[in-house]
């Protein structure tokens, strides 16, 4: 914490707009790793705009992903799932495969939690074809996490 506060003070000095910006999405960061969530909300929330107006879509996806796992810890999950999706809509638009199979999962996690299984397997299925094509291990964890789900009820045939 001590780091990101000392780079935001020295981004200050500058006059560093990106860093400023970035700088204040790390120490929201580590509020959210200590637990201290709606301080990191307050964070993030300002990091977002900063963000935003240096143009760099990457961070502010990246950013929009940490306000949604903020909220979901926060018992906002219906949030959550908007951030999550505004976080995969600009991954998917940047062409970052490995940070919407990421996404997918935090969607994932959240929808589940509202107790929606149908969309939670789509999302951990989708998540481990992003993994499988990229050659990355954890597809088999995504596949693990959507069979683990009760399967749906087939409806019987008037």
């Amino acid at each position: 914490m001590e780091h990101g506060l000392r780079s935001l003070a020295i981004a200050r000095t500058l006059g560093r707009p990106y860093e400023i910006a970035r700088s204040i999405a790390i120490v929201g960061w580590f509020h959210a790793v200590l637990g201290d969530h709606q301080e990191a909300l307050a964070w993030c929330e300002e990091a977002l705009p900063l963000l935003a107006a240096t143009g760099n879509r990457h961070d502010v996806a990246g950013v929009r992903g940490n306000i949604g796992y903020i909220r979901q810890r926060l018992g906002d999950v219906a949030s959550a799932i908007e951030d999550y999706r505004q976080s995969l809509r600009l991954y998917e638009e940047l062409l970052d495969e490995y940070k919407q199979a990421e996404l997918l999962n935090d969607l994932a996690s959240a929808q589940l939690e509202l107790g929606d299984a149908e969309q939670t397997r789509a999302n951990w299925n989708r998540s481990a074809d992003l993994f499988d094509a990229l050659r990355v291990a954890r597809a088999a964890e995504m596949r693990a996490k959507a069979e683990s789900l009760p399967q749906p009820k087939s409806r019987l045939a008037d």
